[in-house]
């Protein structure tokens, strides 16, 4: 059997009641779903909010082969977290490393090669499902082009005024809305909606995912 690769996976920043302290955290629907995804073939690894130099000392040492940026936390309202997945990506595209963006990971690596963000519509776009149409990028990858049903759960969406030339695009809503993009060169995956968060857990993503992090599929 092959050695097992090491996936590193942020967390968000959140405040404990009672206590004066901010604290790292992740959705326990996260460990469900990187079980199934990564399977026997990666273990995980939780990688706190250090900033730049000390998180570059800890995914090194721990010799990560792959990084999912997680959701949560607005861009801006968490500056260490910021910091933090900033040096992150780049470490990533440095080390030719894989990198997928769940939806704020999604608008931070839009935001690193040089895009804008918007405000979207809540109705449309918070606690919600809509239907995303895949571009013929999304079919070379999983192999299909039909619309899918996803969930939404972002108020802020990716402007296409400043629209980065390296990211391509892989899917799009009704309104225009971008929902997924990857490098056109560095492997690097993002996705707007919240994979770890469907029910059951789908087969597109599970794919897609397996694609970039381990550069396979069953």
């Amino acid at each position: 059997m092959a050695e097992r690769k090491t996936i590193g996976i942020s967390m968000r920043v959140v405040e404990a009641s009672d206590y004066e302290e901010p604290r790292d955290a992740l959705a326990h629907d996260w460990y469900p779903f990187l079980d199934w995804v990564l399977g026997e073939r990666a273990n995980w690894l939780l990688i706190p909010n250090l900033g730049a130099e000390s998180v570059n000392a800890f995914v090194r040492g721990h010799a990560i082969d792959g990084l999912i940026l997680s959701g949560g936390n607005d861009i801006g309202d968490c500056p260490i977290r910021d910091e933090t997945e900033t040096a992150l990506i780049r470490y990533m595209l440095e080390n030719d490393l894989p990198l997928v963006g769940i939806c704020r990971g999604l608008q931070l690596i839009w935001r690193f090669f040089g895009g804008e963000l918007k405000p979207v519509s809540p109705e449309a776009h918070i606690a919600c499902r809509h239907q995303i149409y895949p571009t013929d990028e999304w079919e070379a990858i999983v192999g299909n082009t039909e619309p899918l049903s996803v969930n939404s759960y972002h108020g802020i969406g990716l402007s296409t005024v400043s629209r980065p030339e390296s990211l391509i695009t892989l899917a799009i809503t009704d309104d225009q809305q971008i929902e997924a993009v990857r490098h056109h060169q560095a492997p690097i995956l993002g996705l707007m909606w919240h994979p770890e968060r469907e029910q059951p857990f789908a087969e597109n993503d599970r794919r897609l995912i397996q694609n970039f992090l381990l550069g396979e599929q069953d």
